[in-house]
């Protein structure tokens, strides 16, 4: 094995299928991207995920997935926040 490189036992490793491409957040000088896609984690239903990606789909960051029920109520909590006009709080 190289050196630095882990080796993960066949039966621990994630499968992924990005189902569909909802759109590109952000966009780092590095190439990577914050995405927004349904993706089916280990051949399971699909569920809404937000993370970064690199340019070829190969590696990613930790992210979140959440399911239809909760991604419809993180959008009504958004719409509500943005039809009170209200703006987010900047660092």
């Amino acid at each position: 094995m190289e050196k630095g490189k882990k080796h993960i036992p066949e039966q621990d490793k994630v499968v992924y299928e990005v189902i569909q491409k909802l759109g590109v957040v952000a966009e780092y000088s590095t190439g990577w991207t914050k995405e927004v896609n349904f993706i089916s984690w280990n051949n399971k239903e699909p569920k809404l995920d937000i993370r970064d990606w690199d340019e070829k789909h190969e590696h990613m960051s930790r992210g979140i997935t959440l399911k239809c029920d909760e991604a419809e109520k993180v959008a009504e909590l958004l719409s509500a926040f943005a039809a009170g006009g209200e703006q987010m709080a900047r660092a």
